[in-house]
Protein backbone atom coordinates (compact mmCIF):
# COMPACT_ATOMS: atom_id res chain seq x y z
CA UNK A 1 0.00 0.00 0.00
CA UNK A 2 1.05 3.31 -0.70
CA UNK A 3 2.31 6.36 1.57
CA UNK A 4 -0.61 9.05 0.89
CA UNK A 5 0.89 11.61 3.34
CA UNK A 6 0.72 14.97 1.33
CA UNK A 7 -2.22 13.56 -1.34
CA UNK A 8 -5.16 15.46 -1.26
CA UNK A 9 -6.94 13.21 1.18
CA UNK A 10 -8.21 15.07 4.49
CA UNK A 11 -9.14 11.77 6.79
CA UNK A 12 -7.98 14.19 9.60
CA UNK A 13 -10.22 16.98 9.50
CA UNK A 14 -13.21 15.36 11.30
CA UNK A 15 -10.67 15.64 14.19
CA UNK A 16 -10.10 19.49 13.73
CA UNK A 17 -11.65 21.31 16.60
CA UNK A 18 -14.26 23.69 14.67
CA UNK A 19 -14.25 27.59 16.29
CA UNK A 20 -17.22 28.82 16.95
CA UNK A 21 -18.24 31.92 15.81
CA UNK A 22 -20.20 34.09 18.60
CA UNK A 23 -21.76 37.39 17.75
CA UNK A 24 -21.92 39.04 20.74
CA UNK A 25 -25.77 40.54 21.32
CA UNK A 26 -24.39 43.78 23.08
CA UNK A 27 -22.10 46.72 22.10
CA UNK A 28 -18.06 45.93 23.29
CA UNK A 29 -17.80 49.16 24.82
CA UNK A 30 -21.20 50.95 26.06
CA UNK A 31 -22.88 47.24 27.30
CA UNK A 32 -26.30 48.34 26.45
CA UNK A 33 -27.04 49.24 23.00
CA UNK A 34 -27.25 46.99 19.52
CA UNK A 35 -24.07 45.86 17.56
CA UNK A 36 -24.56 47.65 14.30
CA UNK A 37 -20.76 46.51 13.39
CA UNK A 38 -18.37 44.36 13.14
CA UNK A 39 -14.71 44.89 12.99
CA UNK A 40 -11.55 42.80 13.03
CA UNK A 41 -13.98 40.41 12.32
CA UNK A 42 -14.50 40.12 16.65
CA UNK A 43 -15.37 43.89 17.93
CA UNK A 44 -18.67 44.54 17.90
CA UNK A 45 -20.19 48.64 18.07
CA UNK A 46 -23.20 50.41 18.20
CA UNK A 47 -23.28 53.28 15.84
CA UNK A 48 -22.29 56.28 18.67
CA UNK A 49 -19.40 54.02 20.30
CA UNK A 50 -17.90 53.53 16.78
CA UNK A 51 -18.26 56.92 16.12
CA UNK A 52 -16.89 58.19 19.33
CA UNK A 53 -14.05 55.70 19.00
CA UNK A 54 -12.82 56.96 15.39
CA UNK A 55 -12.85 60.39 16.90
CA UNK A 56 -10.58 59.71 19.85
CA UNK A 57 -8.09 57.61 17.50
CA UNK A 58 -7.68 60.07 15.56
CA UNK A 59 -6.96 63.04 17.70
CA UNK A 60 -4.94 60.40 19.55
CA UNK A 61 -2.86 59.50 16.65
CA UNK A 62 -2.16 63.53 16.53
CA UNK A 63 -1.55 63.91 19.87
CA UNK A 64 0.70 61.09 20.60
CA UNK A 65 3.19 62.49 17.96
CA UNK A 66 3.27 66.13 19.79
CA UNK A 67 4.69 68.14 16.83
CA UNK A 68 1.51 70.34 15.56
CA UNK A 69 1.50 73.70 17.70
CA UNK A 70 -1.39 75.83 17.96
CA UNK A 71 -1.66 78.16 14.92
CA UNK A 72 0.54 76.06 12.97
CA UNK A 73 -1.02 75.76 9.40
CA UNK A 74 -1.37 72.62 7.64
CA UNK A 75 -1.95 71.88 4.45
CA UNK A 76 -3.84 68.88 3.96
CA UNK A 77 -4.03 66.64 0.19
CA UNK A 78 -7.42 66.05 -0.99
CA UNK A 79 -8.08 63.61 -3.32
CA UNK A 80 -10.91 61.54 -5.01
CA UNK A 81 -11.83 59.24 -2.60
CA UNK A 82 -13.28 58.58 0.52
CA UNK A 83 -10.19 58.44 2.77
CA UNK A 84 -9.70 62.01 1.74
CA UNK A 85 -12.91 62.80 2.42
CA UNK A 86 -13.41 61.23 6.11
CA UNK A 87 -10.02 63.16 6.82
CA UNK A 88 -11.53 66.40 5.69
CA UNK A 89 -14.84 65.60 8.35
CA UNK A 90 -12.43 64.51 10.96
CA UNK A 91 -10.60 67.57 10.52
CA UNK A 92 -13.46 70.11 10.70
CA UNK A 93 -15.16 68.36 13.15
CA UNK A 94 -11.89 68.44 15.50
CA UNK A 95 -12.11 72.34 14.56
CA UNK A 96 -15.63 73.36 15.62
CA UNK A 97 -15.35 71.50 19.16
CA UNK A 98 -15.65 74.26 21.88
CA UNK A 99 -13.44 71.79 24.64
CA UNK A 100 -9.72 72.01 25.60
CA UNK A 101 -9.41 68.94 23.63
CA UNK A 102 -10.93 70.96 20.16
CA UNK A 103 -7.64 70.59 17.20
CA UNK A 104 -6.08 74.20 16.90
CA UNK A 105 -4.33 74.63 13.66
CA UNK A 106 -5.07 76.37 10.12
CA UNK A 107 -6.16 74.03 7.95
CA UNK A 108 -5.70 74.40 3.92
CA UNK A 109 -6.63 72.19 1.18
CA UNK A 110 -5.29 71.41 -1.90
CA UNK A 111 -6.24 69.26 -4.89
CA UNK A 112 -3.85 67.88 -7.26
CA UNK A 113 -5.26 67.28 -10.86
CA UNK A 114 -3.72 64.36 -12.32
CA UNK A 115 -6.46 62.07 -13.50
CA UNK A 116 -5.09 62.04 -16.39
CA UNK A 117 -6.63 58.32 -17.89
CA UNK A 118 -9.89 60.46 -17.77
CA UNK A 119 -11.10 62.54 -20.94
CA UNK A 120 -10.91 66.15 -20.69
CA UNK A 121 -14.63 66.54 -19.72
CA UNK A 122 -14.85 64.27 -16.67
CA UNK A 123 -11.23 65.71 -15.38
CA UNK A 124 -13.67 68.94 -15.28
CA UNK A 125 -16.14 67.24 -13.55
CA UNK A 126 -13.96 65.97 -11.28
CA UNK A 127 -12.44 69.45 -9.84
CA UNK A 128 -16.02 70.95 -9.79
CA UNK A 129 -17.29 67.56 -7.31
CA UNK A 130 -14.25 68.42 -5.06
CA UNK A 131 -14.84 72.36 -4.94
CA UNK A 132 -18.36 71.42 -3.96
CA UNK A 133 -17.28 69.03 -1.17
CA UNK A 134 -14.33 71.08 0.24
CA UNK A 135 -16.28 74.25 0.47
CA UNK A 136 -18.94 72.15 2.01
CA UNK A 137 -16.87 71.30 4.58
CA UNK A 138 -15.89 75.31 5.07
CA UNK A 139 -11.89 74.61 3.96
CA UNK A 140 -9.76 77.28 1.75
CA UNK A 141 -8.97 75.34 -1.50
CA UNK A 142 -6.06 75.32 -4.17
CA UNK A 143 -5.62 74.14 -7.39
CA UNK A 144 -2.48 72.55 -9.10
CA UNK A 145 -1.74 70.72 -11.74
CA UNK A 146 0.62 68.01 -11.95
CA UNK A 147 1.32 68.57 -15.31
CA UNK A 148 2.34 72.21 -14.78
CA UNK A 149 4.72 71.54 -11.89
CA UNK A 150 6.71 68.97 -13.92
CA UNK A 151 7.12 70.86 -17.49
CA UNK A 152 7.46 74.13 -15.31
CA UNK A 153 10.68 75.18 -13.92
CA UNK A 154 9.12 78.58 -12.76
CA UNK A 155 8.30 79.74 -9.31
CA UNK A 156 5.18 77.73 -7.71
CA UNK A 157 3.02 80.51 -7.22
CA UNK A 158 2.81 81.06 -11.02
CA UNK A 159 0.67 77.29 -10.75
CA UNK A 160 -1.19 77.76 -7.76
CA UNK A 161 -4.62 78.78 -8.43
CA UNK A 162 -7.87 79.16 -6.34
CA UNK A 163 -10.52 79.29 -9.25
CA UNK A 164 -9.87 78.58 -13.28
CA UNK A 165 -7.10 75.70 -13.39
CA UNK A 166 -6.03 75.53 -17.07
CA UNK A 167 -6.48 71.58 -18.04
CA UNK A 168 -5.36 70.09 -21.33
CA UNK A 169 -6.01 66.88 -23.19
CA UNK A 170 -2.19 67.01 -23.67
CA UNK A 171 -0.95 67.11 -19.75
CA UNK A 172 -0.17 63.20 -20.14
CA UNK A 173 1.85 63.27 -22.78
CA UNK A 174 3.37 66.77 -21.73
CA UNK A 175 4.02 64.70 -18.10
CA UNK A 176 6.17 62.16 -19.53
CA UNK A 177 7.44 63.78 -22.20
CA UNK A 178 10.89 63.81 -20.61
CA UNK A 179 10.71 60.03 -20.02
CA UNK A 180 11.80 57.36 -22.78
CA UNK A 181 9.23 55.98 -24.41
CA UNK A 182 9.64 52.18 -23.08
CA UNK A 183 9.43 53.32 -19.61
CA UNK A 184 7.87 50.60 -17.30
CA UNK A 185 4.39 50.98 -16.08
CA UNK A 186 6.13 50.56 -12.13
CA UNK A 187 8.89 53.43 -13.38
CA UNK A 188 6.12 55.99 -14.68
CA UNK A 189 4.33 55.32 -10.94
CA UNK A 190 7.66 55.77 -9.24
CA UNK A 191 8.32 59.25 -10.93
CA UNK A 192 5.01 60.87 -10.76
CA UNK A 193 4.56 59.72 -7.34
CA UNK A 194 7.87 61.21 -6.42
CA UNK A 195 7.04 64.45 -8.36
CA UNK A 196 3.75 64.76 -6.63
CA UNK A 197 5.24 64.86 -3.50
CA UNK A 198 8.27 67.21 -4.25
CA UNK A 199 5.32 69.34 -5.09
CA UNK A 200 3.24 69.09 -2.00
CA UNK A 201 6.35 69.92 -0.17
CA UNK A 202 6.92 72.81 -2.05
CA UNK A 203 3.33 74.29 -2.57
CA UNK A 204 3.68 73.93 1.56
CA UNK A 205 6.28 76.24 1.75
CA UNK A 206 5.20 78.35 -0.25
CA UNK A 207 1.45 78.95 1.76
CA UNK A 208 3.92 78.63 4.88
CA UNK A 209 2.88 75.29 6.36
CA UNK A 210 4.96 73.05 8.51
CA UNK A 211 3.08 70.12 7.72
CA UNK A 212 0.98 68.07 4.87
CA UNK A 213 -1.55 66.16 5.91
CA UNK A 214 -2.52 62.82 3.28
CA UNK A 215 -4.88 60.27 3.65
CA UNK A 216 -3.10 56.94 3.48
CA UNK A 217 -4.58 54.05 5.71
CA UNK A 218 -3.15 51.02 6.87
CA UNK A 219 -4.02 48.99 3.80
CA UNK A 220 -1.83 52.00 1.93
CA UNK A 221 0.95 51.46 3.97
CA UNK A 222 1.63 48.15 4.00
CA UNK A 223 1.25 48.26 -0.08
CA UNK A 224 3.99 50.80 -0.48
CA UNK A 225 6.25 48.85 2.30
CA UNK A 226 6.57 46.13 0.62
CA UNK A 227 6.53 47.76 -2.65
CA UNK A 228 9.92 49.78 -1.22
CA UNK A 229 11.36 46.96 -0.87
CA UNK A 230 10.60 45.74 -3.94
CA UNK A 231 11.88 48.54 -5.57
CA UNK A 232 15.49 48.50 -3.82
CA UNK A 233 13.83 51.29 -1.30
CA UNK A 234 13.99 48.97 1.92
CA UNK A 235 16.25 52.07 3.94
CA UNK A 236 13.19 54.53 3.27
CA UNK A 237 10.70 52.18 5.44
CA UNK A 238 10.89 54.36 8.23
CA UNK A 239 9.62 57.71 6.40
CA UNK A 240 7.14 56.00 3.65
CA UNK A 241 5.48 53.41 6.25
CA UNK A 242 5.14 55.25 9.41
CA UNK A 243 3.36 58.31 10.73
CA UNK A 244 6.04 61.11 9.76
CA UNK A 245 7.92 61.31 6.85
CA UNK A 246 10.40 64.35 7.96
CA UNK A 247 13.13 64.04 5.67
CA UNK A 248 12.72 67.51 4.27
CA UNK A 249 13.97 70.07 7.35
CA UNK A 250 11.36 72.45 6.85
CA UNK A 251 7.68 70.60 6.20
CA UNK A 252 6.99 67.39 7.48
CA UNK A 253 4.38 64.75 6.09
CA UNK A 254 1.64 63.00 8.31
CA UNK A 255 0.11 60.22 8.00
CA UNK A 256 -3.41 60.70 10.34
CA UNK A 257 -5.34 57.84 8.87
CA UNK A 258 -2.62 55.48 8.98
CA UNK A 259 -3.85 52.96 11.98
CA UNK A 260 -7.27 52.68 9.79
CA UNK A 261 -8.26 50.38 8.24
CA UNK A 262 -10.66 50.50 4.62
CA UNK A 263 -13.62 48.92 7.08
CA UNK A 264 -13.36 51.85 9.22
CA UNK A 265 -13.44 54.94 7.03
CA UNK A 266 -16.37 53.12 5.23
CA UNK A 267 -18.41 53.01 7.88
CA UNK A 268 -17.48 56.60 8.94
CA UNK A 269 -18.47 57.79 5.86
CA UNK A 270 -21.84 56.16 6.01
CA UNK A 271 -22.83 56.67 9.29
CA UNK A 272 -22.38 61.03 8.80
CA UNK A 273 -23.60 60.70 5.10
CA UNK A 274 -20.35 61.64 3.52
CA UNK A 275 -20.85 62.18 0.01
CA UNK A 276 -17.02 62.52 -2.09
CA UNK A 277 -15.49 63.14 -5.31
CA UNK A 278 -15.42 59.13 -7.18
CA UNK A 279 -13.71 59.21 -10.17
CA UNK A 280 -13.78 56.50 -12.93
CA UNK A 281 -10.94 54.71 -11.87
CA UNK A 282 -8.61 53.03 -15.21
CA UNK A 283 -8.55 49.41 -15.79
CA UNK A 284 -5.40 48.35 -15.29
CA UNK A 285 -3.12 44.62 -15.55
CA UNK A 286 -2.66 43.63 -12.49
CA UNK A 287 0.44 42.51 -13.37
CA UNK A 288 1.31 45.66 -15.33
CA UNK A 289 3.55 47.20 -12.18
CA UNK A 290 5.00 46.50 -8.74
CA UNK A 291 2.63 48.86 -7.55
CA UNK A 292 -1.01 46.92 -8.78
CA UNK A 293 1.06 43.63 -8.16
CA UNK A 294 1.01 44.43 -4.44
CA UNK A 295 -2.07 45.69 -3.86
CA UNK A 296 -3.38 42.76 -5.03
CA UNK A 297 -1.06 40.16 -2.85
CA UNK A 298 -1.79 42.62 0.16
CA UNK A 299 -5.75 42.40 -0.28
CA UNK A 300 -5.66 38.24 -1.22
CA UNK A 301 -3.53 38.22 2.17
CA UNK A 302 -5.99 40.21 4.39
CA UNK A 303 -9.24 38.19 3.53
CA UNK A 304 -7.74 35.26 4.36
CA UNK A 305 -5.48 36.41 7.20
CA UNK A 306 -7.03 39.38 9.23
CA UNK A 307 -3.96 40.58 10.73
CA UNK A 308 -1.99 40.72 7.85
CA UNK A 309 -1.98 44.60 7.66
CA UNK A 310 -1.56 44.49 11.38
CA UNK A 311 1.83 42.27 11.29
CA UNK A 312 3.42 44.40 8.62
CA UNK A 313 2.73 47.49 9.85
CA UNK A 314 3.97 46.27 13.04
CA UNK A 315 6.97 44.96 11.39
CA UNK A 316 7.87 48.18 9.56
CA UNK A 317 7.77 50.13 12.81
CA UNK A 318 10.67 48.45 14.32
CA UNK A 319 13.29 49.56 10.93
CA UNK A 320 15.82 51.59 12.50
CA UNK A 321 16.25 54.65 10.19
CA UNK A 322 18.92 56.08 8.21
CA UNK A 323 21.47 58.68 9.42
CA UNK A 324 23.13 59.97 6.43
CA UNK A 325 24.34 63.47 5.77
CA UNK A 326 23.97 62.83 1.73
CA UNK A 327 20.67 62.38 0.23
CA UNK A 328 18.99 61.71 -2.66
CA UNK A 329 18.33 64.40 -5.38
CA UNK A 330 15.66 62.79 -6.87
CA UNK A 331 13.39 61.34 -3.71
CA UNK A 332 15.31 63.53 -0.87
CA UNK A 333 15.68 60.41 0.80
CA UNK A 334 18.88 59.89 3.05
CA UNK A 335 21.62 57.80 1.45
CA UNK A 336 23.34 55.42 3.85
CA UNK A 337 26.67 55.81 4.39
CA UNK A 338 29.22 54.87 6.72
CA UNK A 339 27.80 51.22 6.69
CA UNK A 340 30.65 49.34 8.98
CA UNK A 341 28.54 46.00 7.10
CA UNK A 342 28.29 45.39 3.64
CA UNK A 343 24.53 46.34 2.08
CA UNK A 344 22.96 44.75 -0.30
CA UNK A 345 22.79 48.23 -2.62
CA UNK A 346 26.75 47.96 -2.11
CA UNK A 347 26.77 44.21 -2.99
CA UNK A 348 24.80 44.89 -6.17
CA UNK A 349 27.20 48.15 -7.35
CA UNK A 350 30.33 45.85 -6.75
CA UNK A 351 28.58 43.08 -9.07
CA UNK A 352 28.04 45.41 -12.10
CA UNK A 353 31.35 47.37 -11.44
CA UNK A 354 33.00 43.94 -11.74
CA UNK A 355 31.30 42.56 -14.62
CA UNK A 356 31.17 45.71 -17.17
CA UNK A 357 35.23 46.05 -15.87
CA UNK A 358 37.73 45.41 -18.87
CA UNK A 359 41.00 44.46 -18.29
CA UNK A 360 44.00 44.25 -20.54
CA UNK A 361 45.20 40.38 -19.45
CA UNK A 362 48.21 40.78 -22.07
CA UNK A 363 49.60 43.69 -20.16
CA UNK A 364 51.59 42.38 -17.15
CA UNK A 365 51.98 45.97 -15.50
CA UNK A 366 49.58 46.31 -13.39
CA UNK A 367 48.69 49.75 -11.70
CA UNK A 368 46.56 49.85 -8.43
CA UNK A 369 43.56 52.26 -9.46
CA UNK A 370 41.67 53.28 -6.29
CA UNK A 371 37.73 53.03 -6.59
CA UNK A 372 36.76 56.92 -6.05
CA UNK A 373 32.82 56.56 -5.27
CA UNK A 374 32.54 60.14 -4.15
CA UNK A 375 30.34 61.22 -7.73
CA UNK A 376 28.24 58.19 -7.05
CA UNK A 377 26.13 58.99 -4.42
CA UNK A 378 24.03 60.90 -6.08
CA UNK A 379 20.74 59.07 -6.27
CA UNK A 380 19.44 56.01 -4.17
CA UNK A 381 19.83 52.92 -5.87
CA UNK A 382 16.07 52.57 -6.52
CA UNK A 383 16.06 56.70 -7.89
CA UNK A 384 19.17 55.72 -9.96
CA UNK A 385 17.56 53.32 -12.14
CA UNK A 386 14.61 55.79 -12.58
CA UNK A 387 17.04 58.46 -13.77
CA UNK A 388 18.30 55.83 -16.64
CA UNK A 389 14.34 56.22 -17.57
CA UNK A 390 14.81 60.32 -17.86
CA UNK A 391 15.99 61.96 -21.06
CA UNK A 392 18.68 64.43 -20.34
CA UNK A 393 19.46 63.40 -16.78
Amino acid sequence: MMCSVGDDIFEGDKFMPTKQVTTSKTCNKCKTAEPQLVLRGKDAYCKSCFLEGVTHKFKSTLGKSKLIRPRDRVLIVYEDNGNSTALLHMVRNGLNLSTPKKLNFIPVVVFVEDQYHLPLKERHNVIEQAKEVITALNFDLILVSLAQYATNSGSIDKLIYSEGLTISESDKDELFKNVQTDTSDTNKTELISIIKRNLLIEVAKHLDCKYVFTSEISMDITTNLLKNVSLGRGSQIPLESGFCDDRDTQVKILRPLYLFDSKEIEYYNKYNNITYVHARTDEVNTYSSIHTLMKKFVMDLQNNFPSTVTTVLKTGDKIERVKGKAICQLCKAPLCDNVPQLTSEESTKFSSLISNTKVDFTNLDFVDKPLDQTDERVFCLSCNELSKCLINS
